[in-house]
């Protein structure tokens, strides 16, 4: 079961695939997380996956902060991303390059 990601996918991919609801508030001032629902289309590739996505971005960012799916045999999975580190410089000890 793969799903997309919001924030990684492109969005003409996801608009082909989902019906896309903001759920947060289009306030311009607005500064909270933004919450997409998507719901898969009939003919989509993720209708026999999934009967929902659920997606919070940083508003700051864009990039995601959270996804609860809800799979079409009733399983939930939430899953958080805590203490994202954008960009964070990696010393070059702890990496190799082949």
């Amino acid at each position: 079961m793969d799903g997309p990601l919001v924030g990684f996918t492109n969005t003409k991919e996801l608009e082909k695939q989902f019906e896309i609801t903001l759920l947060s508030s289009k306030s311009k001032d607005y500064k909270g997380p933004i919450h997409l629902d998507l719901v898969p289309k009939p003919d989509s590739k993720y209708a026999k996956d999934f009967m929902k996505l659920d997606f919070w971005l940083d508003n700051s960012v864009l990039l995601p902060t959270r996804l609860i799916t809800t799979t079409l045999q009733g399983d939930i999975y939430d899953i958080r991303l805590l203490d994202v580190k954008l960009n964070k410089k990696i010393k070059n000890s702890k990496s190799t390059m082949n």
